[in-house]
């Protein structure tokens, strides 16, 4: 079984790091909590989005999610305060050096290849995500989801992402699994996300 392409964050650190998904949930605490902001690994997972963005333009265009999340980043990474900024671009530069040998041509095919992989790689748009309910007390939100699957496929299980917005502005991703969606109907499950964050909507999506 071939294994799976590293992200383009492994591939340009050389280490595992969290998924991008994960890096901006970090990355938004770091709004909240200005302390935060000084943590290095999290300026380095947006250094790293944005080094690819600058060096490999046409891979980079080439996927979606990329595409849809660059805005994001660069909002995210205005929050950065600026030494830290500069560090984390020196160690991506690095790193990029070290991994690479200076060489964007081979960096980018890299990059691209790993962009096919996961567009030949995703969700199953059969499977439609329906937030029922969202209910918040103290220490978590309580969510009821619909899934349904439109396939004769069973489900064993399935990833999802939900993320809490207030005022327009993500606040909070929670990754999530769901077992045993049926084929050719309507599973509904209750999720428990733990966190204090204020809200007012809750979005879920399936991600595998």
């Amino acid at each position: 079984m071939r294994a799976k392409p590293a992200s383009f964050v492994d591939l340009l650190l050389g280490r595992t790091v969290p998924k991008l998904a994960l890096a901006a949930t970090a990355a938004i605490a770091m709004i909240a909590s200005p302390v935060m902001a000084q943590q290095s690994d999290a300026a380095e997972t947006l250094a790293a989005f944005r080094f690819t963005q600058k060096e490999c333009p046409v891979e980079f265009a080439f996927s979606e999610k990329a595409r849809t999340e660059a805005a994001q980043i660069e909002m995210m990474w205005a929050y950065i305060p600026d030494q830290t900024k500069i560090k984390a671009e020196q160690k991506v530069k690095k790193d990029f050096e070290e991994r690479f040998g200076n060489n964007t041509e081979k960096f980018c095919k890299a990059i691209g290849e790993m962009f096919i992989a996961e567009a030949a790689e995703k969700p199953d748009p059969a499977l439609k995500i329906t937030v029922l309910k969202a209910i918040p007390d103290r220490w978590s939100w309580h969510v009821l989801v619909a899934v349904d699957n439109s396939t004769s496929r069973h489900f064993e299980y399935t990833s999802l992402s939900c993320v809490l917005w207030y005022r327009g502005q993500p606040v909070h991703e929670s990754s999530k699994t769901l077992r045993s969606v049926t084929p050719n109907g309507r599973t509904i499950q209750q999720l428990n996300i733990f966190t204090e964050e204020q809200a007012d909507r809750v979005e879920c999506r399936a991600t595998n």
